[in-house]
């Protein structure tokens, strides 16, 4: 029996409906993905989509297979675009706030207070932004505390009649980047920036933070770059689970 090949038009409708609907399977932030991301990677692609399946069209060739293939090289195409761009970052202030609250809901399974965000506009907190092509992709934040803090369990009442603390630690509340831009190295350069944030002020210690104990991406990030386990902490997380986590340390000096 003889197919008749779809006309291009077609074809191309519906391998662009397919390339859209596996993106955002692909890609766990989906609102985000929807009505940012998405919209620029369609129209970067659409044309060279449409001449690839009139091509094909022209040619008889296989849809199915030369869908696959053209995929490929499309995802390939787009990593080796992202990694031109210069990846940009801000101090989080009154106006980027609402920003880093919107990431913080896509990235993180835990919902942050007003207060949390209060307190990264006071001074001598560490809060930042990274721009991707205009587009807000991930964020950092830290404040700082008196050193073992982060060692002190929730039952733990701090003592106000205790002397002044002289040594503190950077105590690293939240790090995520958007999963389509977690391989141009902004994890990273967070951290360093974070680094060296902390190494200006003496009076810094050290950099500490939890991570969940089944976020095997997380540790072997953080242990790649330097930080170490110090131990693990039951019950950390309230509403969340597996409900503990692992305390870790970047040693300053």
């Amino acid at each position: 029996m003889h197919s008749t090949l779809p006309p291009p038009e077609i074809a191309f409708n519906v391998a662009l409906r397919q390339y859209i609907i596996a993106f955002c399977i692909y890609h766990t932030s989906f609102i985000y993905t929807i009505y940012i991301i998405l919209p620029e990677r369609v129209r970067r692609l659409a044309p060279r989509l449409y001449r690839v399946f009139s091509r094909h069209h022209r040619d008889h060739t296989s849809a199915s297979a030369l869908s696959a293939e053209e995929a490929s090289a499309a995802v390939a195409e787009m990593q080796e675009t992202a990694s031109g761009h210069q990846v940009q970052f801000q101090m989080v202030d009154a106006i980027t706030l609402p920003k880093v609250r919107n990431l913080n809901s896509v990235l993180f399974p835990v919902r942050y207070s007003g207060a949390f965000y209060k307190g990264l506009l006071h001074p001598g907190q560490f809060s930042q932004l990274a721009q991707y092509n205009n587009i807000s992709v991930g964020t950092i934040a830290c404040r700082s505390q008196p050193l073992g803090f982060a060692d002190c369990s929730f039952t733990t009442m701090f003592d106000y009649n205790s002397p002044v603390p002289d040594k503190f630690e950077l105590y690293m509340m939240t790090l995520g980047v958007l999963a389509p831009y977690r391989r141009l190295g902004i994890g990273r350069l967070f951290l360093q920036n974070a680094v060296e944030f902390a190494f200006r002020d003496q009076n810094i210690v050290r950099i500490v933070l939890h991570v969940q104990i089944d976020n095997d991406d997380a540790l072997r990030f953080y242990h790649k770059h330097g930080f170490s386990t110090l131990r693990i902490v039951p019950h950390y997380y309230k509403n969340i689970e597996p409900s503990d986590a692992y305390l870790l340390e970047y040693r300053l000096r």
